[in-house]
């Protein structure tokens, strides 16, 4: 039950760069610690996020990008509570079995 779970959280972003990481350093793939790894980003491309306070106050279109690294302190440390980031996504396209692009569902247009 949740409210007697008493172990260590870590946030499902930083999990899967964690792993990610963690992996590529097992294989010896990089030499990066983890704090540069973040920085860089995946593929070289750093997650964005805004601080909740300037989303809300500024919107979407005015609210000032941050890497995330920045909120993470020596890898290990995060300095932000767990509400207090928004993140923002890559644009996505969806794709079908057949490897062509779905434009619509079921009579869109």
């Amino acid at each position: 039950m949740l409210a007697t779970d008493k172990g260590p959280v870590i946030l499902p972003k930083l999990y899967r760069r964690f792993t990610n990481w963690s992996a590529r350093e097992k294989a010896k793939i990089t030499s990066q610690n983890f704090q540069k790894f973040l920085s860089a980003g995946s593929g070289g491309k750093p997650d964005i996020c805004y601080e909740i306070d300037d989303f809300l106050s500024s919107g979407v279109h005015s609210a000032s990008p941050r890497n995330f690294a920045e909120f993470i302190e020596g890898g290990k440390t995060i300095k932000f509570p767990p509400d207090g980031l928004v993140f923002g996504e890559a644009p996505s396209t969806l794709v079908g079995a057949d490897g062509k692009v779905i434009a619509g569902f079921w009579g869109e247009k």
